[in-house]
């Protein structure tokens, strides 16, 4: 007797993992490799499907605009699926064809900075389903001291922590978990076990070694240029030591601020409160109007500061954003080249960013300007421009709540400059492709962080001078640049950096530029970085039909990849540049991720998380993991040569 094939099961639709009621998180794990000052951190998470019938699973999560998402799987039963990234319209097209197919892919993309989301699809009926996310990030010394922190589950979650650094580590230690060591040294093993429900684990410890000396990390495949990561911590902030300063705030109080006018009115009084006597202050409000409080920074008096206060109380006059208008007005009003001279603009909007420029490009002193921008509708990349222009910093803020932190930490950097006006040079070899391109100020308790292209074998020499209080300085650094090191971080960090300067001059361009756009996903494919134009895919071999694996090999060779990475992208679109630091074709990048193998796999604070679309970790080779590290990228352009 013929039976009939059972119905397909019922799709109920997309529900949030971790979903009490309809996919609830049911275990936790996380691996976490620290190496010098980069971590990663492995986290997986097993959700179970409570609704009743076939689902798809989506997650936002963020991570912060200092780490990135580097590795991406999901678990059918036993066999892992590891993603990799393509180009961004490339991924999501193969993705929904395969879901229309009810079949078995996943997808990961970043919505914004920062913040990257994930789908997988099907997740069936009382099913379990793995999911494991690897993310990257650079942890700052702030005052001689390091944090790192994630969200964990609580008590139950299993945590695993391996810490290197070869400067030595002091006071280990968290507030939210009891740390057992397995050794100690330069190499710590630790186990951390959440105290009551911890929703975070967090930690802290400090180097042995002093302020005010230069680290390196070096990367280099045999037969390429050298990566170099460097980095330099300043004394932590001393209150009896602060300088005499002029300090301008300039304030958005144009209609669109709307509830983020109060918590920056409320930020930028706190300001005026920590300005000392010996200081100087200047308030400017402005839409599309500009109303100065003073003609000139005046002295902190009692009178003045409170009248600086209300002032700032007053804004919220409504109308445009005049950005250009308002730091004319601040520069304009700067008559005193005695002293350090710092302007702090808080802005929610758009103006004519080349107008702008233009007004900050004519002022040729010494003076210092950060900026940040509110929301996500602000123009990041303008704001950014503007900062590094006078060798300040730009500062993102997505919720309005979080205005007071953040001003508190730039007002950090404005209240004790350290090293400034900082010049790099070299002997033995040459930098290039240096980021940050104009380096910033370094203030007491800050770092500076450097990542750059080295040409030439053998040991360099690194000068980095600039001014202290006390007169000029110099702090040499000699690095040993040998044929091949492994420490695949550093050339992924560069990779990062090289990344975020072509969105900023993408976003600065009135049209798209295929050049960079190239770069761009070619650079996310070789490093595993997830970008506006490329996302992570993570697919099983055996759910591809002709046509999606034919847009698969497609997608893997890269052919005409600036269309299919914008098809999702932001409006982009002055500075034409070459894409030579990328891979310029399929053979060179599978290459590339053959010989990084050894090295992500190979204990260097790495672990298996790159691979293809068709393995598990049992059947994991070589070639089938597709380790998307690159090295050895040829740089053609120099900034400074010895």
């Amino acid at each position: 007797m013929r039976r009939d094939p059972p119905p397909p099961p019922q799709i109920l639709g997309t529900f949030q993992l971790g979903d009490p009621d309809a996919l609830p998180q049911r275990a936790e794990e996380l691996k976490l490799a620290i190496d010098g000052q980069h971590a990663r951190a492995t986290v997986d998470r097993v959700y179970s499907n409570e609704t009743g019938g076939r689902v798809e699973g989506t997650y936002e999560f963020a991570v912060g605009e200092n780490a990135k998402v580097t590795g991406f799987s999901y678990w059918n039963g036993n066999q892992r699926i590891v993603g990799e990234v393509l180009a961004r319209g490339d991924a999501v097209e193969i993705y929904e064809s395969t879901v229309n197919r009810n079949r078995d892919p996943g997808l990961l993309e970043e919505i914004r900075p920062g913040v990257f989301a994930f789908r997988v699809f099907p997740i069936d009926k009382r099913e379990r389903k793995r999911v494991q996310i690897v993310y990257d990030e650079w942890l700052e010394q702030h005052n001689g001291a390091m944090v790192f922190r994630t969200p964990v589950r609580g008590h139950d979650t299993d945590i695993a922590i391996d810490l290197h650094d070869q400067r030595g580590i002091v006071d280990l230690r968290s507030p939210t978990h009891d740390l057992r060591v397995v050794d100690k040294g330069e190499h710590l093993r630790v186990t951390a076990v959440a105290r009551g429900k911890a929703k975070e684990l967090v930690l802290r410890w400090k180097l042995a070694t002093p302020p005010m000396t230069l680290h390196s990390w070096v990367h280099r495949e045999k037969g390429e240029d050298a990566f170099v990561v460097l980095s330099v911590a300043a004394p932590a902030a001393d209150p009896a030591k602060r300088v005499a300063k002029d300090v301008t705030i300039v304030l958005d109080e144009s209609g669109s601020m709307g509830e983020a006018l109060d918590n920056a009115k409320r930020a930028a009084a706190q300001i005026v409160r920590r300005l000392a006597p010996t200081d100087r202050l200047n308030v400017i409000v402005f839409d599309d109007r500009i109303e100065a409080l003073f003609d000139a920074p005046a002295p902190v008096t009692a009178a003045n500061r409170d009248g600086a206060i209300a002032f700032l109380d007053g804004a919220g006059h409504g109308g445009g954003t005049d950005i250009a208008g308002a730091l004319d007005a601040a520069l304009e009003r700067q008559r005193d080249d005695s002293r350090p001279k710092s302007i702090l603009l808080i802005t929610d909007g758009n103006s004519d960013r080349e107008e702008a420029a233009a007004v900050v490009a004519r002022d040729e002193r010494d003076i210092r300007l950060f900026t940040v921008g509110i929301g996500a509708d602000t123009d990041r990349a303008g704001l950014t421009r503007l900062a590094e222009s006078k060798r300040g910093k730009f500062t993102a803020i997505d919720d309005a709540r979080s205005i007071p932190v953040a001003l508190a930490k730039i007002y950090d950097r404005i209240e004790a400059p350290a090293f400034v006006g900082l010049e790099l040079e070299t002997k033995g070899g040459t930098l290039g492709r240096i980021y940050p391109e104009t380096l910033p100020d370094l203030s007491l308790g800050d770092e500076l962080v450097v990542a750059a292209r080295v040409r030439g074998s053998g040991p360099i020499e690194v000068t980095l001078s600039g001014q202290t209080a006390k007169g000029r300085r110099e702090i040499v650094h000699k690095i040993d640049i040998p044929a091949s090191t492994k420490r695949a971080w550093v050339g992924a960090m560069w990779a990062r950096a090289r990344i975020d300067d072509l969105l900023v001059r993408l976003a600065l361009d009135n049209d798209d530029s295929p050049e960079r756009i190239e770069e761009i996903v070619r650079l996310g494919m070789a490093y595993d970085i997830v970008t506006p134009y490329t996302a992570f895919l993570a697919i099983p071999e055996a759910e591809l039909n002709a046509m999606t694996r034919s847009m698969l090999d497609r997608a893997r060779a890269g052919d005409d990849v600036t269309a299919r990475g914008a098809a999702f992208a932001p409006e982009s679109g002055d500075f034409l540049m070459d894409s030579s630091d990328a891979p310029r074709s399929r053979r060179e990048l599978v290459g590339r991720r053959s010989r990084a193998k050894s090295d992500i796999e190979g204990g260097t604070g790495r672990g298996p998380t790159a691979g293809c679309a068709h393995c598990d970790v049992a059947d994991a080779s070589p070639t089938g993991l597709l380790l998307l590290f690159a090295a050895g990228l040829v740089t053609r352009r120099r900034r400074r040569a010895s």
